[in-house]
């Protein structure tokens, strides 16, 4: 950019086009100062008023580039949490700063967003607000077609129904937005993710008949090649109608739709026979779903249907044991990551000693005596990742000869090993360590994940210290990298462990990180793939 003026051109579009993603990881520091660019560029009628209303911003002061033209991504989340840390900065002992004028202010911002980009590909709005101001009304700016009209990704999120008004309020101007995209038929999104709302008059609109459909399926409906929908239910809430609605639609993007993550959604026998139908489906997650109570036995998928290379499979307790394991069932033989807490079903085991020959990333969370039915695992001859969540309920179950016998069905393939619990004590670590030399498994990454600091001791470095001078100078023991993560936590390892056993570790293995944050058993390998989707072409595994 600094290199002269052709160059500068070229290259500000690119780091304005989403100017808001490098605080997507929580870090705000920046904010005010991408706010403040903004304010620059208001017009001249809009900073008057603005400073007619008390705000303190220079009148004459204008930026060098017209920023807003070349915003492509906008998500309201990061705009809105941006805007309130300059609010936070800039006014924090200015009372006469209200919710009112916070309003105003937010208006002006994504008024100018709207009326002077060119093209919006990615647009999310709703899920979590921040501070006490409102969305604006969207559906009244003036240039809002031309910014949507290409619009690729979307992100619909309606706010639960409660006591407070302002939630009512973005829910209003989220269903008019909503309206909006129908009336101009915007055709080329590729990625819709959408979360549900309670109130049945926000997701239901009426055409000129009087005619009730829902928003989100006509939507669907509209689209030339949709390739990843994601749904957001409310558990608490049973809209079997709204999910047969959405099946219906998405059967017209059967030949496009590549991902679909189903969370809070009801199935019924309708809605069964339909996922049948995505011969093209590629990632599917299924979490925290609930099925009709009239479900007969006869509408469960049968094995092996479709060709998915990714499954994703938890926290399904309002399912039957019949509908969980024929869910299970659903993948093929090209199945090569599975996530799960169902795995150490009886019912299951039979099947997956000849179903799943090329897994290559297992994610899974054993419970009671899971590790005695874990016999199926040595088929898996190509597996390379392995991520163990272990339950509180193993300890009562769980022996040395147990996680003995168990490391010695790990096939020859496995490089990384992740255990996220620390009701894996030191001892079962080691043991399992002990029965892969055995096994000669060269493993090349170790992670161990923490739910409290407290629970943490250095006899876990001491055990792995002793891992890797079991065989000294063999290439059996190649490991590359210790992963340790605790909670939410970003401490670093010195803050953790005594000085002289972290100098030992890190002279032995060349990479010792605190990487794993939290929730690395499943919840990383979904954000990976999603979030980088629509952005790139499919993710392989």
């Amino acid at each position: 950019m600094l290199i002269n003026k052709a160059w500068s051109y070229t290259a500000i579009p690119f780091l304005w086009r989403n100017p808001f993603g490098i605080i997507s990881n929580g870090d705000f520091s920046k904010a005010p100062k991408i706010v403040q660019t903004y304010i620059l560029c208001l017009s001249e009628n809009d900073k008057l008023h603005l400073i007619y209303e008390g705000f303190n911003i220079s009148k004459t002061e204008s930026a060098f580039f017209d920023y807003p033209s070349y915003i492509r991504e906008i998500n309201c989340n990061l705009v809105n949490k941006s805007i309130s840390t300059w609010f936070k900065k800039t006014y924090f002992e200015h009372k006469s700063i209200n919710e009112e004028k916070e309003n105003l202010f937010v208006g002006k911002i994504y008024d100018m967003f709207f009326s002077r980009c060119n093209r919006l590909f990615s647009f999310e709005i709703g899920l979590r607000k921040y501070g006490s101001f409102n969305y604006p009304n969207f559906s009244s700016f003036l240039r809002l077609r031309q910014a949507i009209t290409d619009l690729q990704h979307l992100g619909i999120y309606f706010h639960p129904l409660d006591n407070e008004k302002i939630n009512e309020q973005i829910n209003e101007h989220i269903s008019k937005f909503f309206i909006k995209l129908l009336t101009f038929r915007c055709h080329n999104i590729h990625f819709i993710d959408y979360k549900s709302c309670a109130n049945k008059d926000i997701l239901v609109y009426h055409d000129e008949n009087n005619i009730a459909y829902f928003k989100i399926s006509e939507l669907i409906k509209l689209q030339h090649g949709l390739r990843l929908f994601r749904y957001l239910g409310e558990i608490s809430i049973l809209n079997f109608e709204e999910s047969s609605s959405i099946f219906d639609a998405l059967k017209t993007q059967i030949n496009s739709l590549t991902h679909l993550e189903l969370r809070g959604i009801g199935f019924n026998g309708k809605i069964i026979q339909c996922l049948k139908l995505f011969k093209n489906l590629r990632f599917l997650i299924i979490i925290n779903c609930y099925q009709d109570k009239l479900l007969s036995e006869d509408l469960f998928p049968e094995p092996e249907q479709l060709s998915i290379t990714k499954f994703v499979f938890l926290s399904n307790r309002n399912m039957s044991d019949n509908l969980q394991v024929a869910f299970l069932k659903l993948p093929n033989y090209n199945l090569k990551s599975l996530t799960t807490d169902f795995i150490d079903n009886p019912k299951i085991i039979n099947s997956l000693n000849y179903q799943f020959p090329n897994i290559i990333y297992l994610s899974t969370r054993i419970e009671r005596n899971g590790f005695v039915h874990m016999n199926w695992i040595s088929n898996l001859t190509k597996l390379s990742h392995l991520v163990l969540d272990v339950s509180f309920n193993v300890l009562g179950y769980l022996t040395y000869s147990h996680i003995y016998h168990f490391g010695l069905l790990l096939p020859l393939s496995l490089k990384v090993l992740h255990i996220d619990n620390e009701h894996f004590s030191p001892h079962i670590l080691g043991n399992l360590l002990k029965a892969c030399v055995e096994k000669k498994i060269s493993l090349e990454i170790l992670g161990l994940h923490f739910d409290y600091r407290s629970r943490i001791n250095e006899l876990y470095l001491h055990t792995i210290l002793e891992y890797i001078s079991r065989f000294p100078g063999d290439d059996l023991i190649g490991l590359k990298e210790l992963r340790i993560g605790v909670g939410l936590n970003k401490e670093s390892l010195e803050d953790i462990f005594p000085d002289k056993i972290l100098k030992i570790v890190k002279e032995n293995v060349p990479v010792f990180t605190n990487k794993n944050e939290y929730g690395y058993w499943y919840w990383n390998w979904i954000r990976d793939d999603c979030n980088k989707f629509g952005q790139d072409s499919l993710i392989d595994v």
